[in-house]
């Protein structure tokens, strides 16, 4: 399990509905735009955030269909960006670029990489805006793997929180 700060809430956000996800076709690092209900979807995300003034950092995939949503969650919390490409949804064989494909293993340690490197930052309240992969990954090393079973589809219409107090790490599914 990974340590991190002793009060403090990790909001973790699935970018909203693209044309590649209605199609149920898997996207990896692939650009894809927003459908209609995903608009709608982006929407409801900031406007949650722009009532919440305690977030103080936001990570994001430097994927587009991410990085969109990111930017205007900050712009709304005046919070400090972080971009990196270590939040990237794994790159699966059927993508492109299929030259860069991952393992699972790959993706993995991608993800664990990041919370070494960005472990001193997580001690205020804050937003990791990504894709499902990714927040599978992260609650499996931050909380522990038993949650993971409940987080299995990451339904976009949800904001997992993960709280920590003292030492005890709680995950939470807020409803959009």
């Amino acid at each position: 399990m990974i340590k991190i700060g002793d009060f403090m809430k990790i909001y973790l956000v699935r970018h909203p509905q693209t044309f590649r996800n209605e199609d149920s076709r898997p996207t990896g690092w692939e650009d894809t735009q927003y459908t209609t209900r995903g608009w709608r979807e982006f929407d409801k995300i900031v406007g949650f955030f722009s009532k919440n003034k305690k977030i103080k950092q936001i990570f994001s995939s430097d994927l587009p269909r991410v990085l969109k949503l990111a930017k205007e969650i900050s712009k709304n919390t005046s919070s400090e960006m972080h971009i990196t490409k270590r939040l990237r949804e794994m790159n699966f064989k059927q993508t492109k670029p299929e030259k860069e494909f991952e393992t699972h293993k790959e993706f993995e340690n991608r993800i664990e990489r990041f919370i070494k490197k960005y472990d001193s930052l997580l001690k205020e309240d804050s937003v990791i805006v990504s894709h499902a992969g990714v927040i599978r990954e992260l609650i499996k090393d931050i909380v522990n793997k038993k949650e993971l079973k409940e987080t299995t589809n990451c339904p976009r219409n949800k904001i997992f929180v993960i709280e920590r107090h003292k030492n005890e790490d709680k995950l939470k599914k807020l409803e959009l």
